[in-house]
């Protein structure tokens, strides 16, 4: 697994309210080999989608609006919903197409029902209107659905409303989203979360530290030439010509000692974090044990001691399996199931539950030895 995060606002208490972004390696693997085998092998991060859609939602935000708006980019097999409260990103989800087709207007009306109602479940805010853009094509369809599956404004916003283009430029609807673009390349300096493995990063920044190291070398070398040749045109004396080199060479001698301490310095680092047991830990855990029929709305992390989940399950006795799925972890102890309620909605029924589990330290050193 690789995580980041994005700070979204922090308490005079000190805590923060933080977005935590957790992939296997091996999709974001996927990615890089696209752009390996492109022949673009430096690759310096892997940023999110439903933080770029924020990124473009502020090219053309004027001022904060202190209501909550639903963002939607609806692209022909993947939609990203971000909520945004006072210009900060709320709440996200992220919805594929598992059927291999193009998204229809009743399953996105029906995708845009369960992040509002999971988002006002959990912070009690109201969500005031609704913003769609991305594939024209797509948008077309289930706008007229969308407007009427919702109490309050919906709008359409085009890919290149709010962005400055070239007046020969078009701006008529595209057969694909690419919004998420353009929010990293035109606002990329407020992205926070890198996907980017930490092996490549680590890759990339010994090549910088090499690099760095190379250029100061050869400048090094270059300001050696060229005190040799002020030195044959201006010393006579030979003694004092060698005396010269020899501090040249000390100088270099001083750099390249700072190099390796960098490089010691990094590969210390590296081993503390393999090391620390963090909360990405239980997390990966969370995503490797859960099935299918289990959807999770929110994680509360209490650092080393508890871990609450709350969630959906088709039925009550899928919620039980669960928590004997959890107990049998190595990471879990004392899992039990604090509240559960059968519930209707979207034509129906599922079951809604609040799990506690008791984090166990002695399971996650175990399984760092097996590793």
């Amino acid at each position: 697994m690789v995580s980041s995060f994005r700070i979204i606002d922090t308490f005079e208490d000190g805590y923060a309210n933080v977005l935590l972004a957790t992939v296997p390696i091996a999709s974001v693997q996927r990615i890089l080999d696209i752009f390996q085998t492109a022949g673009l092998v430096h690759i310096e991060g892997v940023c999110l989608g439903c933080e770029t859609l924020l990124l473009w939602h502020t090219l053309a935000a004027t001022s904060v609006a202190k209501s909550s708006l639903l963002l939607a980019n609806v692209d022909t097999h993947q939609m990203n919903i971000d909520i945004i409260h006072q210009g900060k990103l709320a709440f996200t989800r992220g919805i594929p197409s598992n059927t291999g087709h193009p998204l229809t207007k009743e399953k996105i009306v029906e995708e845009l029902k369960v992040s509002l109602d999971a988002y006002q479940k959990e912070t009690h805010n109201t969500v005031e209107r609704m913003a769609l853009t991305g594939c024209g094509d797509i948008l077309k369809t289930c706008e007229d659905a969308v407007s009427h599956a919702f109490a309050f404004p919906v709008t359409v916003t085009g890919q290149l409303e709010h962005v400055a283009v070239k007046e020969s430029a078009s701006k008529d609807s595209f057969d694909t989203s690419f919004v998420e673009l353009l929010g990293l390349a035109l606002n990329f300096q407020d992205t926070q979360i890198n996907l980017l493995p930490g092996d490549m990063f680590l890759k990339n920044r010994l090549k910088q530290i090499k690099s760095h190291v190379s250029l100061t070398l050869a400048l090094v070398g270059l300001m050696t030439l060229l005190g040799i040749g002020l030195a044959f045109k201006k010393l006579n004396d030979k003694t004092a010509y060698l005396a010269y080199l020899k501090t040249e060479i000390a100088s270099m001698d001083s750099q390249v000692a700072q190099t390796k301490k960098t490089l010691k310095y990094l590969t210390v680092l590296k081993e503390q974090m393999l090391e620390k047991p963090l909360a990405i830990d239980f997390i990966s855990e969370i995503y490797k044990l859960s099935p299918s029929g289990i959807t999770l709305n929110g994680m509360d992390y209490e650092d080393g001691k508890t871990l609450t989940l709350k969630g959906t399950a088709s039925s009550l006795s899928e919620a039980l399996k669960y928590v004997a799925i959890l107990e049998g972890s190595q990471y879990f102890q004392d899992v039990k199931i604090k509240n559960a309620v059968q519930q209707k909605g979207g034509g129906s029924e599922y079951a809604a539950f609040e799990i506690l589990c008791a984090l166990s330290r002695e399971g996650h050193d175990a399984v760092k030895k097996s590793e």
